[in-house]
């Protein structure tokens, strides 16, 4: 009977990635609490990559050229429905998500569900998810504008109305 040593772990705000996959240390160091500590080497596929924007964890939904991951994540922000609902000079008012994005963007706003970064040069050489920019230098990165479309862990609350208004539906 073989027996595998258990890895050892504590609970940690840092991201879980590549090094606890291919287990570069013996003790589990990230959020993942050893769920994915050296799955690589057990030949498994860890769940998702997260990351922390904002101090909100997310997980990568895509990867691929900028523009198709904004076309993704316009279709997926459809998915989340209200915004905000707020009152302007005595009117109700109602966005939702995708509203806001096809306002605003992504860009710094805390707890937004879909979040598409460009991938740095590190990250391409590095990430699997990236393999097909493995070897691009600046001018190909800027030219083939690889991305990470990141989806929200923790979905944010439910809109309060400040309208009379409570039974909208989008």
């Amino acid at each position: 009977m073989e027996y595998k040593e258990i890895p050892k772990f504590s609970w940690s705000e840092v991201t879980c990635g590549e090094a606890c996959w291919s287990a570069k240390h013996t003790e589990c160091h990230c959020s993942c609490n050893g769920k994915n500590h050296g799955i690589w080497i057990t030949g498994g596929k860890p769940e998702f990559r997260t990351c922390k924007l904002n101090s909100i964890t997310y997980k990568l939904l895509a990867t691929g050229n900028q523009k198709r991951m904004k076309e993704i994540q316009a279709i997926e922000l459809g998915k989340y429905g209200l915004y905000r609902c707020y009152n302007y000079n005595g009117k109700d008012y109602h966005q939702t998500y995708l509203e806001y994005f096809n306002c605003r963007g992504d860009k710094n706003t805390l707890n937004f569900p879909l979040v598409c970064k460009l991938a740095t040069i590190e990250q391409c050489r590095k990430w699997h998810e990236l393999s097909e920019y493995k070897d691009i230098d600046n001018f190909q990165r800027y030219k083939s504008e690889p991305a990470l479309l990141w989806q929200i862990i923790k979905e944010p609350e439910p809109v309060k109305h400040e309208c009379k208004n409570l039974l909208l539906t989008l």
